[in-house]
């Protein structure tokens, strides 16, 4: 959390963020976004990053993309996720599209499984 807050009196936000995500602390990260401007196009891309964590887990952005890749004909062997469990997602969208505004639902979309279904986002 020093490191963070270091980071965050040097004005980057950016890398405040990132370890922040990687030690876990979700609210720590989501404070060096805010002290973005509201409008920054880097607040939003790091609240993306934020709701990506949140909403996906702990991989990274490149084992993402390697993950993507390797997924890509794949997605339809992947077993769905239990009710509950895009319930707790659907509750974490919402909760992060309150907390900044320059979220919307059509960013946090890709984020969830193909084969979720409209009745599981009714709540956004």
């Amino acid at each position: 959390a020093a490191c963070v807050r270091l980071y965050q009196l040097r004005g980057d936000c950016a890398e405040a963020v990132s370890l922040a995500l990687d030690s876990g602390e979700v609210c720590l990260a989501k404070q060096s976004a805010n002290l973005l401007p509201a409008g920054s196009p880097l607040r939003r891309r790091l609240w993306l990053q934020i709701a990506r964590r949140v909403l996906c887990g702990r991989r990274s952005d490149s084992q993402y993309a390697q993950l993507e890749e390797a997924m890509e004909g794949a997605a339809a062997f992947a077993a769905p996720p239990g009710d509950e469990a895009l319930r707790v997602r659907v509750r974490e969208a919402v909760s992060l599209l309150e907390e900044c505004p320059q979220l919307s639902i059509d960013l946090l979309l890709p984020l969830f499984p193909d084969f979720t279904q409209m009745e599981h986002l009714r709540e956004i």
